[in-house]
């Protein structure tokens, strides 16, 4: 779950939700996430409603993370970063990410919340442009890139995104986990990473990068980096680490 900001200007704030193992359009496990567009407020409509995005990929575990409230493409509006775990591109099980324009949401056919169960027909593929400048792949199968994603404000304008792989092994270890972030602006999503963190030395299963977070700092972005079974306090106790990035 992740707030969007106010996409479509109509004073109530929008969210977004992830359902990674989802599939209703004989897609199995495709994953879908839904945008739930605000109500309530003096300017807004009465009922919510929502428009649905698909990875489009078998057993591709779309919107198995989320992350939004940040303008990475300079247009005014902000964005929303999704992952999927398992298929992206010709990657069987290598992970991944997309950046989705806040503006090509809030311009999707929207329904009902009261329209009942979700239908093929409401689902609107994800859109990644020309030579997909808004997606970037995971890494080497097994290792889970993309369970986790967080979208953070960049130095000047633009921003980043950052992808969490809880059994990757940068450090040399295995299992240890590893986070990776890369800058974005209005041309996309940079292909090459700009800082990569790895899990604890020592001992395996650390799995750094189960969890991500972002925010600021004074100022500065900070992505807070989960390790479920790193060495805080203790063995195995879990601990939190705050990357300041500027």
């Amino acid at each position: 779950l992740t707030g969007l900001g106010d996409l479509d200007g109509d004073g109530c704030d929008d969210f977004a939700a992830g359902a990674p193992r989802e599939g209703v359009r004989d897609i199995r496990r495709e994953g879908h996430v839904r945008v739930y567009f605000g109500w309530g407020g003096p300017s807004c409509p009465l009922a919510p409603t929502r428009a649905v995005i698909g990875g489009g990929e078998r057993d591709g575990f779309f919107g198995y993370g989320v992350s939004g409230g940040v303008d990475v493409d300079g247009d005014g509006v902000k964005d929303l970063a999704v992952s999927a775990l398992g298929r992206v591109g010709n990657v069987a099980n290598g992970g991944g990410a997309w950046i989705v324009s806040g503006a090509w949401l809030a311009a999707l056919p929207r329904e009902s919340v009261d329209a009942g169960a979700l239908t093929a027909e409401t689902i609107e593929d994800v859109q990644v442009g020309e030579g997909a400048p808004w997606r970037i792949l995971g890494g080497p199968a097994g290792e889970q890139w993309g369970a986790s994603v967080a979208l953070l404000a960049g130095p000047d304008s633009g921003g980043r995104i950052a992808l969490g792989a809880p059994f990757g092994g940068l450090s040399g270890v295995a299992r240890s986990g590893s986070v990776r972030w890369h800058d974005v602006g209005p041309g996309g999503i940079h292909p090459v990473a700009s800082a990569e963190f790895g899990g604890q030395p020592q001992r395996v299963e650390g799995r750094l990068g189960d969890r991500l977070a972002a925010g600021s700092l004074n100022g500065r972005a900070v992505v807070v980096v989960g390790g479920y079974d790193a060495n805080g306090l203790g063995l195995d106790m879990g601990a939190a680490f705050a990357l300041i990035l500027d």
